[in-house]
């Protein structure tokens, strides 16, 4: 589905699909082009504080995207960064459910439980780690509300972590 970014006076359409992500202006003109994403690309970019979040889907690569962005904005060989990826991290990216950010982090959770926290701003990881032994299939993405983040699994749990910097179930 493709994610409308808003931002300042600008309005873009970004459809991320099989191998890369690219960004139309409302004339359908092509602003950018990001190459990378999954042959299954199924989680939904979304904005935050600025930027935008792009999870490339299994075992690839989360990106933060700044606004303005023209042309090829792939990384080459070994950045992290450049003039518009203000940061990514390989291997963050999910199969199924889309990442979430609250109060000042990401979070990303894997189908299989694990759940990984990172500074918005900075793409810092705070931390990585298994929900609980029992979770072990996911394919809603997780919600937040009043300091909590929610996890649903197919087995019909809902997980309860606090959004601090400190995992706690």
């Amino acid at each position: 589905t493709p994610y409308i970014w808003r931002h300042g006076a600008n309005t873009q359409i970004v459809a991320a699909g099989p191998g890369e992500a690219i960004s139309y202006d409302l004339t359908g003109k092509e602003l950018w082009r990001l190459s990378g994403m999954s042959a299954n690309m199924i989680p939904t970019p979304f904005a935050y504080e600025g930027l935008l979040y792009l999870n490339a889907g299994r075992g690839r690569t989360l990106f933060a995207i700044r606004p303005g962005a023209k042309g090829d904005i792939t990384l080459g060989k070994d950045q992290t960064s450049n003039e518009y990826i203000v940061w990514s991290k390989e291997r963050a990216g999910t199969y199924l459910p889309s990442s979430l950010a609250y109060d000042g982090a990401v979070y990303a959770l894997t189908e299989t439980g694990i759940l990984t926290r990172f500074d918005a701003r900075t793409g810092k990881q705070i931390y990585k780690t298994r929900i609980d032994p029992a979770a072990t299939a996911f394919t809603t993405s997780p919600w937040a509300y009043n300091g909590k983040l929610f996890c649903l699994s197919e087995e019909g749990q809902t997980f309860v972590i606090s959004t601090g910097e400190e995992f706690k179930l």
